[in-house]
């Protein structure tokens, strides 16, 4: 499990390195967005219906399923000969992502005691922090080669390698025959209609000037689509802040969207507003990357309950001083260390209040709902950063036909609201009767998942 989840780490942040480069010799400057966003897509489409068959068949067929989409996608985006080829190569790996990383903490959660899950986490942990060290730079310098078809060809034989030994273990797993319920059924039709509204925004921004009008009536029907879907998808409040369990799920979104709005599209404002190499900007991206790590095994030596409860506000706080910091990019009168220094700030600050929130929910909600309330995390963070995403890159194609630095100005407006409400739904983790009581709680879970999701 640990190889899978190094391979899709390695993947998705060589991506975050080569992407401006890619899009330029495939032709589609204009698909950028479409291309970096559409994984996360795929990925909330997936991850319900992924969830739905782990409890109703068990693990076994979503692995496979998982491992199939990902060789898939490599194979396609490997050879793509254009760009919409490309796309749908991008698809088929958010449709990966879903289907492994849902059942493999299935298991986890099922088969391990919950002393020794952090082991288990922990070696997740340093299979995310060595594609951080490597892949950025190591697609940087692939890129300035001119051989970027091997950052996915090149992963093929080691997924194949990975596969050929989980496989195997998967049939000796428990089988189950259940029926996948009603409201299971719900959420994924809910979470398809919510995914394919925030695509369509994002192929409706890329939309030429000569389509304006269908552009902007595409935009508000599918955004009024998604608006419409989304908050069903979570406990109500969530979208209002309500303190408890909806602000937990906010805060835990909010972070996620904070973290990948500004990964996204560091490397294409150092290339092309600041003129740095791909492998320059990967440098960026694996500081912030560790820093994010740093941030998380940070979080979790903290043994005092009640500084740790507070550690998701401080790590707000310190994301917006990061955030002001990190857009100071688009300003070439502002020296760029300004800027790394606040990337790096921005990451630890995420690293301490992404896995926090899973130890406050879990020290909420009663264990026979530990399962639900982690797929509510889940679909937070890829419905964050994929509607975040989505409503960068729908304002950068508006603000494209204007000189720099104003096509920049959405993306580091968008990280600063987006920063603000961070710090707001972090003051409202705890309703009053609670606070008092999860201290000892909130150590409970620490140790089991300190290390989720470096």
């Amino acid at each position: 499990s640990s190889i899978s989840i190094m391979l899709a780490g390695f993947t998705a942040l060589a991506i975050s390195t080569a992407m401006p480069d890619i899009a330029s010799a495939l032709h589609g400057k204009h698909m950028y967005p479409v291309a970096f966003g559409i994984p996360l897509v795929g990925q909330l489409i997936a991850t319900p219906i992924a969830g739905a068959i782990t409890d109703a068949r068990g693990a076994k067929k979503p692995l496979i399923i998982g491992f199939i989409l990902f060789l898939l996608g490599l194979i396609v985006c490997g050879l793509a000969p254009e760009i919409n080829l490309f796309i749908l190569g991008r698809a088929l790996q958010g449709f990966a992502g879903g289907f492994l990383m849902v059942p493999v903490y299935a298991l986890v959660g099922l088969f391990v005691p919950p002393i020794k899950r952090a082991f288990f986490f922990a070696c997740f942990a340093l299979s995310w922090v060595i594609p951080a060290i490597f892949g950025p730079v190591l697609a940087g310098k692939i890129v300035e080669a001119g051989h970027w078809r091997w950052i996915f060809l090149g992963v093929i034989p080691f997924v194949i390698a990975a596969a050929s030994v989980i496989i195997p273990v998967l049939f000796n797993l428990p089988k189950y025959n259940k029926i996948i319920n009603t409201k299971d059924k719900h959420v994924i039709l809910t979470a398809t209609t919510t995914g394919i509204a925030i695509g369509l925004i994002m192929i409706f921004s890329i939309l030429p000037p000569v389509l304006y009008y269908l552009k902007i009536i595409g935009i508000v029907f599918s955004l009024s689509v998604c608006i419409y879907c989304a908050p069903k998808l979570f406990p109500k409040g969530t979208f209002t802040l309500k303190k408890g369990i909806p602000a937990v799920i906010a805060t835990r979104g909010l972070s996620n969207a904070l973290f990948v709005a500004l990964e996204s599209f560091i490397p294409l404002i150092l290339q092309i507003g600041r003129g740095y190499s791909p492998s320059q900007s990967g440098i960026v991206l694996t500081i912030g990357t560790l820093s994010y790590a740093c941030g998380s095994l940070v979080q979790g030596k903290i043994e005092n309950p009640k500084l740790a409860m507070r550690i998701p506000q401080f790590g707000a706080i310190l994301a917006f001083v990061g955030t002001c910091m990190t857009i100071t990019s688009i300003f070439t009168f502002v020296h760029i260390y300004v800027s790394v220094l606040g990337w790096l700030i921005t990451g630890f600050a995420v690293g301490l209040i992404y896995p926090a929130m899973s130890v406050i929910i879990l020290s909420i909600v009663p264990q026979e709902k530990h399962g639900e309330a982690s797929s509510k995390l889940q679909l937070a963070d890829t419905l964050g950063s994929s509607t975040a995403l989505a409503t960068v890159t729908t304002l950068f194609s508006v603000m494209f036909i204007f000189p720099k630095p104003w096509p920049y100005i959405p993306v580091i407006t968008l990280g600063l609201i987006i920063a603000i409400l961070a710090v707001l739904s972090s003051t409202r983790l705890y309703t009053n009767d609670l606070q008092s009581n999860l201290s000892d709680k909130f150590l409970k879970y620490r140790s089991n998942y300190e290390y989720e999701n470096i």
